[in-house]
């Protein structure tokens, strides 16, 4: 029926629609994050690194590079920031193994869209 025909078109759609709304806030998150290194570069001669791999560093990140007040969204995303280099690069993981990273040269990347 039409509700069936409808619901067949709204759904997929809808779907898309939250999915990069949460893409959106891990690229923002990301940038905040980018933005708190360039600082923390500034003060400290290095940046702030979570490991040498990533798993979910979120409460870490928060504590030490926004001193305790949650910027990030830690329900959506396991945030990381390894070493590369002489720099760094921020990595946003979510469901389905989407990853989207920002690097300290502030190139912003969607790996893998999940």
């Amino acid at each position: 029926s039409l509700i069936l025909i409808l619901s067949s078109i709204g759904v997929p759609i809808y779907n898309g629609y939250i999915k990069e709304s949460k893409i959106n806030l891990a690229k923002s998150n990301l940038n905040s994050i980018y933005l708190a290194e360039i600082n923390y570069f500034y003060e400290n001669h290095r940046y702030y690194i979570t490991g040498t791999t990533c798993g979910n560093h979120n409460e870490a990140l928060i504590e030490d590079l926004f001193l305790g007040e949650a910027v990030i969204n830690k329900d959506l995303f396991k945030f990381c920031v390894i070493e590369d280099n002489d720099g760094f690069i921020a990595k946003a993981i979510g469901d389905n193994d989407q990853e989207i990273t920002i690097d300290n040269m502030n190139n912003l990347k969607v790996m893998n869209k999940g």
